[in-house]
């Protein structure tokens, strides 16, 4: 799975367009399962990392859900990532990962901005359905 962006922590959100699919646990809503995957250095060093997204080429909003507690978990309006807070993992990979649902109402264009306490990175992806 390709990673998008410069870091210091990557979306996996492949294929490119981002596929769609609708979620059944959160009824009106298209989804997307992502990973996010950063450094190994990282995984012992605190790095926090806020995402948000917005729809580029109109009106809609975008909400993210954290996982792996998909029936618990509520949609949020941005995700707080904490690189020590590892979820799953790559095989063998030494790469701290965790998993999230990034859901919109409809297929777009997309901006999915990631805040450091040094750096702001913009992603932007086409989700199709």
């Amino acid at each position: 799975m390709p990673l998008l962006g410069s870091g210091p922590v990557y979306p996996g959100l492949a294929p490119q367009p981002v596929e769609l699919s609708v979620d059944e646990r959160a009824p009106g809503w298209l989804a997307a399962k992502t990973i996010w995957a950063w450094p190994p250095a990282l995984v012992h060093r605190r790095t926090r990392v806020l995402v948000r997204a917005r729809r580029m080429d109109g009106a809609g909003p975008v909400r993210f859900q954290l996982g792996p507690q998909w029936d618990t978990a509520p949609l949020t309006r941005a995700l707080h990532l904490d690189t020590t807070q590892t979820v799953g993992g790559f095989s063998n990979s030494r790469w701290g990962t965790t998993v999230t649902m990034i859901l919109v109402k409809s297929p777009g264009c997309y901006a999915i901005t990631l805040d450091t306490p040094t750096r702001t990175t913009t992603i932007v992806v086409r989700a199709t359905r």
